[in-house]
């Protein structure tokens, strides 16, 4: 989130103080307490180790609810454990939505970049397409994936940034070779630098469409708090990656909870609210009687 001035960045800075000593507390005593046992310390690190496709952490396995469905169903098989594991991720998505989008995926931070480069090629001429595409195709994309998998062809790991860059990752450190998942992401970058800005993320990702489906009756989400807003201020609109036009008060579970349009107004005209879903639907169904009713 950004700051609007010195003050607050200070504040910040002084609420983070704790945070970040009781971490470096936490390596002390779990790692390097163990530095005189190597096979100690390897065995604590085992408690802590993963992909953004499978993560053990404490012990505790979480894996992408995608990616199981994807493997269970390319495999023709149902492993409890497996499944089980992709539940936590299922419960999360239901509380804060399409967060993962904006605060966890690598993704982002590189999609945050390439929009630095676009603009830059921009300032000195470099003419480059915003071409639309629609968001609903990432369900298509997320349907036909599924589909694939069902006939055994598992293409949905390749079609996951996240998962991609753990691999190319890994390949490149420990192999010092660039594979598949290196180039996919390139692909994809270059696609959004010089056709369409964030398509991926907006547009195609299969990760962000189960997200955005299962997200929308989220707990923890932005709202506008009231007509607080400026007639000539678009700041919210210009900055939100999502281009889901948060002004009109269109923060659809495509919104990633990314609180830029909070950091932006000058009128502080959004915040985060804690809604229950059983309100959420209550107030839907009322909605659905009164159209029905006025039909």
């Amino acid at each position: 989130m950004r700051h609007t001035d010195e003050g607050s960045y200070n504040q910040h800075q002084e609420a983070m103080r704790p945070l970040i000593k009781k971490g470096i507390q936490w390596i002390d005593t779990y790692i390097f307490s163990y530095a005189d046992d190597p096979h100690q310390t390897v065995k604590s690190l085992e408690e802590w180790k993963g992909t953004y496709g499978s993560l053990t952490l404490a012990g505790i396995t979480f894996s992408d609810p995608l990616q199981v469905a994807a493997n269970l169903l390319s495999g023709r098989a149902i492993v409890l454990t497996f499944i089980v594991s992709g539940v936590a991720i299922i419960l999360f998505t239901m509380i804060f939505g399409r967060i993962f989008c904006s605060w966890i995926c690598p993704m982002s931070l590189l999609s945050d970049l390439n929009m630095g480069l676009r603009r830059i090629l921009m300032k000195i001429g470099i003419p480059l397409s915003d071409f639309p595409i629609d968001k609903k195709i990432k369900y298509w994309v997320l349907g036909f994936g599924l589909i694939f998998s069902l006939f055994g062809l598992n293409v949905i790991p390749y079609l996951l940034p996240y998962s991609l860059i753990g691999r190319a990752a890994f390949q490149l450190v420990y192999y010092s070779s660039i594979g598949i998942g290196f180039i996919i992401i390139m692909l994809i970058l270059l696609f959004d630098l010089f056709v369409s800005e964030r398509a991926w993320c907006r547009s195609l990702c299969p990760a962000g469409a189960w997200i955005s489906w299962v997200g929308k009756k989220r707990m923890v989400r932005i709202v506008q708090k009231g007509n607080g807003c400026k007639e000539s201020c678009n700041q919210c609109n210009l900055s939100c990656p999502y281009d889901i036009e948060p002004k009109k008060g269109n923060i659809t579970s495509e919104c990633s909870s990314c609180a830029i349009c909070i950091s932006v107004c000058p009128t502080n005209n959004f915040s985060f609210v804690l809604k229950s879903p059983l309100k959420q639907i209550k107030k839907n169904r009322s909605d659905d009687g009164s159209l029905k009713r006025l039909a």
